[in-house]
């Protein structure tokens, strides 16, 4: 992860090294106490998040101190701090988004399921673990790929499904278009929405 002039590396050893991003010396070390998967930075507050199996850790860059550790059931996919780094989203391969409040130290709300409504028009994605995710903070939206399915987008201030990108004919919400054979219209979404 890059962000507030440093660099973070997640080691499978636990440790967490930032260093600066100009000069490229190491600047602090963290101890998470697992293998480390995902890092994000806050975007205002001096803030960076890492994750391993079992925990995700919030650390103080000021004082190099834990600030909340968070126990989590399913791999983590990816994390972001949004809200004036107020709110720390953690995107799980359970199929769920997690509201953690930095103010208030704890899960603001039940996860979010972003499969629960898909039962219904009979995609299996609930008993399925999706291979990728990725949350864009700007934009509020939280992009979900599965192996061989199509590409959900989920609306994360308005917490339902956003649009659906198909492999043949890309967005379901705003107008299908087929394309040439063999390829794909998702390229366009992640340059041009993510």
């Amino acid at each position: 992860a890059a962000g507030l002039g440093l660099l973070a590396l997640g080691l499978s050893n636990g440790h967490v090294v930032l260093y600066d991003d100009v000069i490229f010396q190491e600047a602090k070390s963290f101890d998470h106490g697992e293998p480390v998967w995902c890092l994000a930075f806050g975007e205002s507050k001096r803030l960076l998040v890492s994750s391993g199996a079992k925990s995700v850790k919030i650390w103080d860059l000021n004082t190099a101190a834990e600030i909340h550790r968070i126990s989590v059931r399913s791999r983590v996919l990816d994390m972001a701090l949004i809200a004036s780094d107020e709110t720390l989203l953690v995107v799980a391969k359970n199929n769920q988004l997690l509201y953690f409040s930095i103010n208030e130290g704890c899960l603001r709300e039940e996860p979010t399921d972003w499969t629960r409504d898909f039962v219904e028009e009979g995609y299996d994605y609930h008993v399925r673990q999706p291979t990728m995710a990725v949350i864009s903070p700007r934009h509020k939206l939280l992009a979900i790929a599965y192996q061989g399915e199509d590409l959900i987008l989920w609306d994360i201030e308005e917490d339902r499904l956003h649009d659906i990108y198909e492999k043949e004919t890309g967005s379901r919400e705003n107008g299908s278009l087929k394309v040439s054979a063999g390829s794909t219209s998702t390229s366009l979404l992640s340059a041009a929405t993510l």
